[in-house]
């Protein structure tokens, strides 16, 4: 029996992946093994690619440099675990090399197929907000990271929108309205990240490869409204009077408390000025309820949330407090804003908040953003202590944890994270020279094949972006779903679609 690309059961197990890339990790690797025993049973015919395929031999240079450092790594789980998810950049270039390439037809089909499995990612994430309404709305990306499920949905909407410029019949409302769904979900999740990997991506590919006056018009006055979004919440955090006049008006010298030494503030008011700890200390279990020991861990937030409402922190300003705000502290909460607004203006706020209190000298810890730049400072830390064959990919985790007891020990047990950003660690794992191979390998298809093809362009500008605050490469969902996508479009077979064609 032939099998084709195109129909029949590798067609089938194609769309049983991609649904499991939303829904179910367990589906997602059953499909890639099954695949991979379709090539083994196609032998000789799979082997073929590895001298006639020059996207295959680049993919395999991309794998074999990580394989070498084994000889030279420690954790030989570790390190298996890990090339086990980046197998897939392998598997699929073999994939689509020995099966054929994937036309438009049904390139179109997987591409709803991808969209019906997030949709029902989108589903169960909803039914969790009715159940569970007051979680961390990353929780409410159920089956997979909210960051990862973030840039899929990125991509998704990006391939619809292109789709929608190029050939409006494909569309019915109905369609429209599952791509609304799915950019609402994004927009819910707060993935500043995956935002602005989505915006950054559709403005060059739109404003690069699109001719229409129109078009361009109306797309600047739709991306003014982030901007004006993010200005609106910065203004709402930056203070209305400078922290030397307000020093001068309450005649102190800025040391009196630590909330003054980092010129800790809330919607602009600043948190040491009118504070009385001692005060605070002794009232605020009365009006909560709470124990001793509990009142006071929740005292820093009771501070903060004392000023964004500009209240005094001393028992004149708890007793402005009314039982919601009491409660809103209690549940941990540290800005009356957060209560009430969406969860997008929460996590710019939040993401201000971090980098103000890093620039006045307060330690990162638990910050999302912040503690990434001592994320990346132990990675370059690494980088110098071992810049030949690196630490080996299977020893990634342990020379962070040696690196932070070493050079480190002031940062939390609990924050002493890999890198964050894919490049690094292709540099910690393999080296400077490694490093650079890997990535020229990683990106070289895209220039020497396809790269007038938009759909991989989209790809890559979302790949690229995330593998700077992500290790992207190392979760399943991740590696599949670039490497699977970006082979997707390697390969393509997309008749009568050129780069200046829509309108």
């Amino acid at each position: 029996m032939k099998l084709s690309i195109n129909q029949g059961v590798l067609f089938y197990l194609i769309a049983l992946l991609l649904i499991g890339l939303n829904i179910s990790p367990f589906l997602n690797g059953i499909s890639q093994i099954a695949i991979l025993a379709l090539l083994f049973f196609s032998l000789p015919k799979s082997i073929y690619p590895f001298f006639l395929d020059k996207k295959v031999q680049l993919f395999t240079v991309f794998l074999l440099i990580q394989l070498f450092s084994i000889l030279y790594t420690t954790n030989l789980q570790y390190a298996l675990k890990d090339l086990r998810i980046k197998s897939v950049f392998l598997l699929f270039p073999f994939l689509f090399a020995v099966f054929g390439k994937i036309n438009r037809a049904a390139y179109i089909k997987l591409l709803w197929i991808l969209t019906i499995g997030a949709i029902l990612s989108v589903i169960a994430g909803v039914y969790k907000v009715w159940q569970l309404p007051n979680l961390d709305m990353r929780q409410y990306s159920i089956f997979i990271s909210h960051i990862r499920f973030s840039y899929i949905l990125a991509a998704i909407i990006l391939l619809h929108l292109y789709e929608i410029l190029l050939n409006q019949k494909l569309y019915s409302l109905t369609k429209l309205i599952a791509i609304a769904i799915l950019f609402s979900f994004m927009i819910f999740l707060s993935s500043l990240s995956a935002i602005f990997a989505f915006l950054i991506t559709a403005t060059i590919i739109l404003y690069r490869y699109f001719t229409n006056l129109k078009l361009k018009i109306f797309l600047t006055i739709l991306f003014l409204g982030p901007t004006i979004f993010g200005l609106k919440v910065l203004f709402d955090y930056l203070p209305n009077e400078s922290f030397e006049n307000q020093l001068k008006k309450y005649q102190l010298s800025g040391n009196e408390n630590y909330y003054l030494r980092v010129k800790a503030k809330e919607n602009g008011n600043y948190i040491g000025f009118n504070l009385n700890e001692s005060e605070i200390e002794k009232i605020w279990p009365e009006i909560s309820g709470m124990q001793i020991d509990s009142a006071r861990e929740t005292i820093p937030i009771l501070l903060r949330y004392l000023s964004s409402l500009g209240l005094s922190k001393d028992s004149a300003g708890i007793t402005k407090l009314s039982p919601n705000d009491i409660q809103n502290i209690k549940s941990g909460i540290s800005n009356y804003n957060f209560a009430t607004k969406s969860n997008l203006y929460n996590r710019l706020y939040i993401l201000y908040w971090e980098i103000d209190r890093f620039g006045n000298g307060e330690m990162p810890v638990g910050h999302s953003f912040t503690q990434r730049l001592i994320f990346w400072k132990a990675a370059l830390g690494i980088i110098w202590q071992n810049p030949i064959f690196g630490v080996g990919i299977g020893d990634l985790p342990d020379s962070f944890a040696k690196y932070y007891q070493e050079k480190m020990p002031f940062w939390p047990e609990k924050f002493r994270k890999k890198t964050h950003n894919q490049f690094l660690s292709f540099f910690v794992s393999n080296g400077l020279l490694g490093g650079s191979m890997i990535i020229f390998a990683l990106y070289l298809p895209f220039f020497l094949f396809q790269k007038k093809n938009i759909q991989l362009k989209i790809i890559i500008l979302l790949m690229s972006i995330s593998m700077l605050t992500e290790d992207t490469f190392e979760t399943q969902a991740g590696a599949t779903f670039f490497a699977f996508m970006y082979n997707l479009f390697l390969y393509a077979d997309f008749e009568n679609q050129e780069v200046s064609s829509p309108k």
